[in-house]
């Protein structure tokens, strides 16, 4: 969707063959499903999504675009949320400091970003954010935590003043 084109383009661009991914906020199932093709047969991606509806989605998303073999969803809600969209649910709490392993985090989680990047304690190669000013989650404020967690930013696209997709790389 034309929406997610700043996250998606940053997916294109910096997610690598044969990662293993992680996708916070699955959404529609756009994201999930271009992570899913960057990593190839190789991968494997893990998807979260918090809204019942959404998932379904989601799931639907993946089985059209045939990428189930290497996409795993799960119905959760990811840290501490902001702003959760439609039905929930009784979704588990998935923390922070709790995420898999992986070699690249995307995250489109509607303002939780900076409560995650507070508290995880992985470090992926790789992680893209989706922040949302509107929600009290700014590009700036990202890039101070990611800054401090060793991170480079490499790419920064703004969509107006509503949001901003940040890829960032792990310094060593």
């Amino acid at each position: 969707p034309e929406h997610e084109a700043e996250l998606i383009s940053a997916i294109r661009n910096h997610v690598k063959n044969g990662e293993k991914a992680m996708v916070i906020g699955g959404g529609s199932g756009a994201s999930t499903v271009v992570v899913a093709h960057q990593v190839g047969n190789l991968g494997s991606v893990e998807s979260y999504e918090a809204n019942k509806n959404s998932l379904a989605i989601v799931k639907e998303t993946i089985s059209m675009n045939r990428v189930d073999d290497r996409v795993k969803v799960h119905h959760a809600i990811v840290e501490k949320p902001v702003y959760l969209l439609g039905e929930i649910g009784n979704p588990p709490l998935l923390a922070a400091k709790d995420f898999p392993e992986c070699n690249a985090l995307v995250m489109d989680c509607e303002g939780a970003e900076l409560s995650i990047l507070q508290n995880i304690t992985i470090r992926p190669r790789l992680i893209i954010v989706e922040t949302h000013p509107s929600l009290n989650s700014s590009k700036e404020d990202a890039i101070k935590l990611l800054e401090n967690m060793e991170y480079e930013i490499i790419s920064a696209d703004s969509r107006g003043e509503s949001q901003d997709v940040l890829s960032a790389i792990r310094k060593n």
